[in-house]
């Protein structure tokens, strides 16, 4: 799905684009369903602006929490007020697809991380629901902007070393022998790519 909307599209922004996959595969993972690539919808903006404010006012806090008289400088009040704001929407965001599976809980069989967490707890008090919105918010704070900044790190230095990319592809090429990669070749030992580069 992604290769297919970055075909169509055809000039993207990496860091927008691969931080919406990204964050499109931790949601599949949480809560067993997506965001489609081209849908430009205001729900999906303000979710990913909040996780952007969320980053982006991460150094000035954590120098709030380094020296405490920092908290009064007017920039770091800024950065409180508006990480407070993107933490609440997010939060929010949350607690609605988790009072939405809970309903649904005896319906639906997702093999997604909500629904396993319903199966391990039977009583979802609000103790528990705040605890899983607490989870669900470390994943995405945790997961989105790391391996986004991987894949994008990755992708300047394939475009900058054709050489690689050759490397890359010859390394794939065989060790899928022109197959479609799986789950299961996660664990396969047969193959152990040999670098070309001296």
């Amino acid at each position: 799905m992604f290769m297919e909307y970055l075909e169509g599209e055809g000039e993207v922004d990496p860091s927008t684009t691969l931080a919406k996959f990204t964050s499109n595969n931790i949601r599949r993972m949480m809560f067993g369903e997506r965001w489609q690539y081209a849908d430009s919808s205001a729900a999906i903006k303000v979710f990913t602006d909040a996780m952007k404010s969320l980053h982006a006012e991460l150094a000035l806090l954590t120098l709030a929490d380094l020296a405490p008289l920092f908290r009064y400088l007017p920039n770091v009040v800024r950065a409180k007020k508006e990480s407070n704001e993107a933490v609440a929407y997010v939060q929010s965001f949350f607690r609605q697809m988790i009072r939405k599976k809970i309903a649904k809980r005896d319906s639906v069989e997702n093999e997604d991380f909500i629904n396993a967490y319903l199966q391990a707890h039977e009583t979802m008090d609000e103790k528990e629901i705040s605890n899983l919105v607490d989870l669900c918010q470390d994943m995405f704070l945790a997961g989105t902007p790391t391996t986004s900044a991987t894949l994008n790190f990755i992708i300047i230095h394939l475009l900058n070393n054709p050489c690689w990319q050759e490397e890359l592809f010859h390394e794939i090429t065989t060790a899928f022998q022109g197959g479609v990669p799986s789950m299961e070749d996660q664990s396969c030992q047969s193959w152990r790519p040999q670098s070309r580069r001296p």
